[in-house]
Parts: structure tokens; sequence; C-alpha cells
């Protein structure tokens, strides 16, 4: 990981051997690594170029590696088998999760951690008018959901601060200029957020099998490095019965598979405080 360079200015009295003292001002520079998460080791958002968690990857080079997201769980009888499916095929995956709904499955967002996933939030409520009444209401359901979370790592770990936008954080839709200013409000928290690139159609149109996810996600591809939209709600089980075709369609295909907290990270590579 790159360290991100930070100047400071600290004062130093040199004392004499009597009682009187001759204070003198020593200016010492130092060099120290911007926070960052114990899980990822990614810099805290407030001090990086960027809290947009897609661009970051698609400017960070590499190429074929598919980042595989799951919204809206845990839920107790979808999350359970994409994680027994994640594991037969030794694959690491985001789980983008609803406050409440980790208070309801509090041992299902346990194993999630204890496997390997990355646990992100989605928000408390997931009532967008809620969630995007105001500044205040935004960000009291993303830092009560990171609280949440935060209780199921392990002991002196920091979670990643990475949110999901419920409905996603792009310039279009319901909530759109609030969810503009959000952004800037995250990243002085210190926070991430991630979009998508590619999703299998789980909550687009009417209600699909497992076939047609299959279609829609080959069909979303359009770059070498994707992140993958699905959702682990209560109602996808189409979606537990695309993902093993899914990923085998991306293995024979030449595609690794990362969390959201191994992304390539570039840097600012000097901020200096004066």
């Amino acid at each position: 990981m790159c360290a991100i360079l930070v100047s400071y200015h600290f004062m130093t009295n040199e004392l004499s051997s009597n009682t009187d003292t001759d204070e003198k001002e020593d200016v010492i520079e130092t060099v120290e690594q911007a926070p960052v998460s114990a899980q990822s080791g990614i810099p805290d958002a407030s001090v990086a170029s960027s809290n947009n968690l897609l661009d970051i990857i698609m400017e960070g080079g590499g190429s074929h590696t598919a980042y595989l997201t799951f919204d809206d769980g845990p839920t107790d009888n979808i999350t359970p088998q994409i994680l027994d499916i994640l594991s037969r095929y030794g694959i690491h995956a985001t789980f983008f999760e609803v406050g409440k709904m980790i208070e309801k499955n509090p041992e299902i967002t346990q194993r999630v951690i204890n496997e390997g996933h990355l646990v992100a939030g989605h928000s408390y409520s997931h009532d967008y008018d809620a969630l995007y009444q105001s500044e205040e209401s935004f960000v009291d359901e993303i830092t009560r959901t990171y609280d949440i979370i935060s209780r199921y790592y392990p002991k002196n770990t920091i979670p990643m601060k990475l949110i999901r936008f419920p409905g996603g954080g792009y310039n279009a839709g319901d909530h759109a200029t609030e969810k503009q200013l959000y952004k800037e409000t995250l990243k002085s928290m210190g926070y991430y957020y991630a979009d998508w690139n590619s999703l299998n159609g789980d909550a687009e149109g009417a209600k699909k099998d497992a076939d047609q996810l299959f279609d829609y996600f080959v069909n979303s591809i359009s770059t070498n490095n994707i992140v993958v939209l699905m959702h682990d709600a209560a109602t996808k089980q189409s979606t537990v019965d695309a993902l093993p075709r899914i990923i085998e369609y991306l293995q024979a295909n030449g595609w690794d598979f990362k969390t959201l907290a191994e992304i390539p990270y570039n840097p600012v590579q000097e901020n200096s405080a004066q």
C-alpha cells in the first residue's frame, strides 16, 4: 500500500541547566501514514484523492477482476445458500448489509465475516424517504449501521468505511440531488461509496429465472474490471440458482475474484499540512 505523506510541525522546548529556561523552537518534519482500515489497508477517504471506489477500480489498472457484491441482506434463507456456493468455489465477495437486517440475523453477519467476506453498509432502514430526508438522517443511518457491523469484527479490527447508496449513487432518479451532496459528506467522514458496472438484473423489471439472470449478467459485461450487483434479499432464490453458472462462466474466461477491500489503490502521493 502506498502511504500518503503528511508534513506536521511540532514544537520542542530545550531546557537550560538552571531555573531559567531558554525556549527554542525547532521545526521537526515527520512523515506519517494516512489513517487506514485494519481490514483493507486503504487510506481513510477524507485524505484520499477520491471516495468513489468504482472510479478507483477502473483507474487502477489490471484486468479481468470480478468483485461480486450482494445487497439487502442478511436473510436467513438466501444469504446462507450464497455463502455455501462461494465457499464451494473458494471465492470471497462483498455484502452490503442493511442495519435492521443485521439485527434480525446477527449470526449470519458473523458467518459472513468469519468466512472472509467483506461486510459494508447499505443504510439502516433502506427506506429512501427516511434515509435521504436530510444530511442528519443520512449520517445517522450510515454511522448507526457501521457501529452495528463493527460489533461482529474481531476486537481491534477497524472495518472498512464503505457504503452503497440504496438505489445507487448515480445522478439520476429519486433523491439524485441529495445523493451528490452526501457523497461529499461521506468523504469528510472518511467513507468510500461503491456503485456497480455489471449486474444480473435480479432487481430490474419483471422477476427473472436463473437462465434469464445469467443471460442478463453476461450481456452487462462491458469492461475488464467488473463490480457485479446482485441481491441476497429473501425473495432472490433465482439469484442463488444462477450464481454457480455465473461463477463458472467467469472462471472459464480467466477472471479473478476479489472483495472491495482488495482493490488496486493508488492514492495521492503527497498532501502537505503546513
